[in-house]
């Protein structure tokens, strides 16, 4: 139930992902792990131990998550969040038939920095896509489970015309602007306690990866070098 956003500049690229979740729900400010003898960086969800953004600075590859629209499983067996962190390890995502049925609906995005390349991933409850994408496009994308068709539409055009200059294009500002309230009348699910509670930022610079973190509750910003 987020906002993000990837803009390449002359330089690389900056992705920063607005999380809106409800503000009892602890996360914990980005640190280092190593899994599967991986550097991986990410802020974690303390409920499931999940992550919705992060780096493998082994693969030197940067990834999302945000939740979506679609059929909902009668029974989850394993949350978005904890599939991203495998999707990082992996560097892709799979599934086989039976999986389909146990996962929410989700969008995911994979940088593979090494080989411009950005793949989607998207799963509805029935269907399972993935799709190359073009790595020099700016983009901008909605949690189709918490805001409206015409929300959407709308912050698509703000950041279609405020990212017209990428290298002068402030992510930073523009998601900052984009942080609701707690429970903010634009949102679909409405008196869940949800307001914007963190946003992160991953810039690419010169093949130098800087992750930013600002816990909106704590008021409090993290900012260290990926190496």
């Amino acid at each position: 139930m987020c906002i993000v956003s990837y803009v390449p500049t002359s330089t690389g690229f900056m992705l920063t992902f607005n999380r809106d979740e409800v503000f009892t729900r602890s996360s914990s400010s980005p640190q280092k792990y190593a899994e599967k003898r991986q550097k991986l960086y990410y802020p974690t969800d303390r409920l499931h131990g999940g992550s919705w953004i992060g780096v493998n600075a082994t693969k030197s590859t940067v990834g999302c998550i945000l939740n979506a629209k679609g059929k909902q499983p009668l029974f989850k067996t394993k949350s978005r969040g904890l599939l991203f962190l495998e999707s990082l390890t992996r560097s892709s995502i799979h599934f086989n038939k039976n999986q389909l049925y146990e996962i929410a609906p989700f969008t995911c995005f994979l940088f593979f920095i090494n080989d411009n390349t950005v793949m989607k991933y998207s799963l509805n409850g029935d269907t399972f896509l993935s799709e190359q994408i073009d790595p020099h496009h700016s983009f901008i994308l909605c949690s189709s489970s918490l805001y409206s068709l015409q929300t959407q539409q709308h912050i698509g055009t703000l950041f279609k015309d405020e990212v017209a200059d990428a290298d002068l294009f402030s992510a930073a500002s523009f998601h900052l602007k984009l942080r609701r309230k707690r429970n903010d009348s634009v949102y679909l699910k409405q008196q869940s306690d949800i307001q914007t509670v963190s946003i992160t930022s991953i810039s690419a610079y010169h093949n130098k990866l800087i992750m930013k973190y600002y816990d909106i509750l704590a008021d409090k910003t993290n900012s260290f070098n990926i190496q």
